[in-house]
């Protein structure tokens, strides 16, 4: 479908997982019982990385605070893939 080919199928944890690729992006779909309060959620993005230990220290950036934002600030850190899109965890204090 859409240009896709299976590239690797592999049981892990009891389930199995797929990899799609179309020459330009590839997916790794699976399925896996879960909390029907999550039904539906993104499980994670991957990058391909040609040096994982590089990138992984470039993800690192650290906590932050912002004092301004709510009754008592918030804390948050941000994941940021080697294209430059991020992923940002927040805490609201």
């Amino acid at each position: 479908m859409l240009g896709f080919k299976v590239k690797g199928c592999f049981f892990r944890t009891g389930h199995n997982v797929y990899f799609l690729d179309n020459s330009h992006t590839v997916y790794e779909m699976y399925q896996e019982e879960m909390n029907p309060a999550c039904e539906g959620k993104i499980d994670h993005i991957s990058y391909v990385s040609y040096d994982v230990e590089k990138d992984y220290q470039e993800c690192i950036d650290g906590i932050e605070y912002i004092s301004e934002f709510w009754e008592r600030g918030i804390r948050y850190f941000k994941i940021k893939s080697p294209c430059g899109e991020e992923i940002e965890y927040c805490q609201k204090l």
